[in-house]
């Protein structure tokens, strides 16, 4: 009984211990004070707000501003790399509550919070940007298939021309050098004229229906694949204007920008109940004044 009460205690003993080791916190050096944690985000912030402005800046060089290649490409890069800024910029506005101490933390906090707001009316404008750079591009692809096409048909119309006008085999291959055009094979130069031209317009012909194919107008698929890409752009354009004057203050004014918006929308949806309250209660006014002029009995009906 002794050996079996010893045996129980030193199992006891283990347990409590085992207990003590797996639920004892593990020391750790990465553990640090909210104020150090804050001022960790905030370097994390300056290092994803710089890689986003080298991303955007490469992909503007070189600069051409009326490209509408390099327009789409531009805002390609800022609607793709838009998530980075936002997680620098939640990360900054983080760093100064966990430091709360830290007066250098809340001065760029501040003026984070002011430069969002470039940051939000620029996205906005994104919005405009995409659907001017895709028409302008379909429009301007379109025009240079056009001005290729019409100089394809006038180099196949003279050299349709040549052919019907050329007498004979020789004179045939003279007016096709004239022209910088292919010279005939070595088997075709033995062969009467007449034998020829018929194989020579089919062939020519064929190309013209080949080049009317390629040169037209820009495919269906083309244009569908831009008008998809300029919903997504739109929307995350509009998604990253609204993260950003979530947190974005005018100097001096206490409300973000886009409480600021949300009250003008309200606003001006009262002033038009409004305004749509006071036409109608002057119509029915107007009513009720007309209809109470024609109830009345004139002078001369009630002498009569």
């Amino acid at each position: 009984m002794r050996i079996a009460s010893e045996y129980g205690s030193h199992n006891l003993g283990a347990s409590e211990l085992l207990n003590t080791v797996v639920h004892s916190p593990i020391p750790s050096n990465l553990e640090r004070d909210p104020a150090e944690t804050g001022i960790i985000l905030a370097r994390i912030a300056t290092a994803l707000f710089v890689v986003f402005a080298a991303i955007v800046i490469s992909s503007a060089l070189p600069p051409r501003l009326l490209n509408p290649a390099w327009q789409l490409r531009f805002v390609s890069a800022l609607v793709n790399n838009g998530t980075i800024a936002i997680v620098g910029f939640v990360l900054m506005w983080l760093a100064p509550v966990l430091a709360p101490g830290s007066g250098r933390l809340r001065a760029r906090r501040d003026q984070l919070a002011t430069f969002a707001v470039a940051a939000a009316l620029g996205y906005l404008l994104l919005i405009p940007l995409q659907a001017y750079a895709a028409w302008n591009g379909v429009q301007t692809t379109n025009t240079a298939r056009a001005q290729q096409l019409k100089a394809a048909t006038r180099r196949i119309g003279q050299l349709r021309e040549a052919i019907n006008r050329a007498g004979s085999t020789a004179e045939l291959q003279t007016r096709l050098r004239a022209l910088n055009g292919p010279n005939l094979p070595d088997q075709a130069l033995s062969r009467p004229i007449a034998a020829i031209r018929p194989e020579i317009l089919s062939g020519l012909q064929g190309a013209e229906s080949r080049l009317r194919q390629q040169l037209g107008g820009l495919p269906g698929d083309r244009v569908w694949q831009l008008v998809q890409e300029s919903i997504r752009v739109g929307l995350s354009s509009l998604a990253y204007a609204l993260a950003f004057a979530s947190g974005a203050f005018l100097p001096g004014q206490p409300q973000s920008l886009i409480d600021s918006w949300l009250g003008l929308f309200g606003n001006s949806l009262r002033r038009g109940k409004a305004s749509k309250l006071a036409a109608g209660r002057r119509t029915n006014t107007s009513h009720e004044d007309y209809l109470r002029e024609l109830s009345r009995e004139k002078p001369d009906d009630r002498k009569s």
